[in-house]
């Protein structure tokens, strides 16, 4: 009896397991084949230009962007003004499903770096 319950939690936990590995590749799958979309959302929702090389999801509720470059309006990429190797950010993923909001508590950057000549 201890036996077959021992075998039946593992393959509960196994089952688990794969979802949340299925649902973080599906979730990543979908980020990058948006990413140009976000991109163009992002400079059409803010005054300066706007550039994320890549999107991650991280289970439960983590957003990872790397490689975020930002520039004035009237500049090309290569005059950016910000550049933010890593920023991760934290989301409820519960907030996400049952009421429709993204809620960002916390954001971590990592080595941000400003070209004051930029401005």
């Amino acid at each position: 009896m201890q036996e077959f319950f021992i075998k039946s939690l593992r393959c509960f936990f196994l089952t688990i397991l794969f979802l949340v590995l299925l649902f973080t590749l599906t979730i990543n799958i979908l980020l990058s084949v948006f990413k140009d979309k976000i991109n163009q959302l992002a400079n059409h929702n803010f005054t300066y230009k706007i550039s994320i090389t890549n999107i991650f999801y991280i289970f439960p509720g983590w957003i990872y962007f790397k490689n975020i470059e930002v520039a004035r309006p009237n500049s090309s990429l290569s005059q950016q003004s910000f550049h933010i190797p890593t920023i991760l950010a934290k989301f409820s993923l519960v907030n996400l499903v049952t009421k429709r909001q993204v809620l960002i508590p916390n954001i971590l950057l990592s080595h941000p770096k400003i070209n004051y000549f930029a401005f």
